[in-house]
């Protein structure tokens, strides 16, 4: 059996398996690389803690990272601790997680029973405002923004949680009201769904026409997928 290595890189969050044919079984042993900055340790450390380990997932944000084994158990590194918070490691100790997301200054986490955790700076409600819609509710996916949470259930409905001026949060929760949606996006004051039908449906500062200019050009449109990108200028 060939054994080959598979990096995964913070950059993208993402991992591909090496291409070219092959002529017997192989097994991909996945390890992180990662660059840039460093302040807080949540390049370097990360590293340090996941040699060794099957890595399947990766979250990166301003100043921490996360990575999620192979056996659902959560590795972070960096500032990802505010005033007496425990960590997120603290908190899913234990538990088999299944999805992580990093924002700004919070964490999000998915258990394998659908039960979504929340870690961090919590100051304008983008946690405990999440957490108090999960009741009763099983969930499939978990976004981190800056100053927002998003999470989907398993029957399609975007909850979303976090006070902002711009209502990225608040918005695109009212308009997916009452629509399945499978896939969210979000980056700094704006966010984007997408629907079960392939509709785009997008909320907060368009002052650029990020989010108008979009749902302009995929009006009538079978959309697959969405993705948000950090703003250039600042509102």
């Amino acid at each position: 059996m060939t054994e080959r290595a598979l990096d995964l890189d913070p950059s993208t969050a993402s991992a591909t398996p090496p291409t070219g044919a092959l002529t017997e079984p192989v097994t991909v042993v996945a390890r992180i690389v990662g660059a840039g900055n460093d302040t807080d340790h949540q390049v370097s450390d990360l590293k340090k803690k996941t040699a060794g380990k099957h890595i399947t997932a990766i979250a990166t944000a301003w100043e921490h990272s996360l990575a999620l084994t192979a056996d659902g158990q959560v590795i972070a590194a960096g500032s990802e601790k505010t005033g007496s918070d425990p960590g997120v490691e603290t908190e899913t100790s234990g538990k088999r997680i299944i999805a992580i997301s990093a924002g700004e200054s919070h964490s999000l986490a998915l258990t394998a029973e659908g039960e979504v955790i929340g870690v961090g700076y919590d100051g304008n409600k983008k946690i405990s405002g999440l957490l108090a819609q999960t009741a009763g509710k099983r969930f499939t996916t978990v976004l981190a923004s800056r100053d927002s949470s998003f999470a989907l259930t398993d029957e399609d409905q975007l909850i979303a949680a976090g006070v902002s001026p711009y209502k990225e949060a608040s918005d695109l929760a009212a308009k997916t009201a009452g629509k399945r949606v499978t896939a969210v996006a979000a980056t700094w004051y704006h966010s984007l769904a997408l629907t079960v039908d392939g509709e785009v449906v997008g909320a907060g500062w368009d002052s650029d026409k990020r989010v108008s200019g979009l749902m302009a050009q995929t009006a009538g449109k079978h959309i697959t997928a969405i993705a948000a990108a950090r703003p250039t200028a600042w509102p």
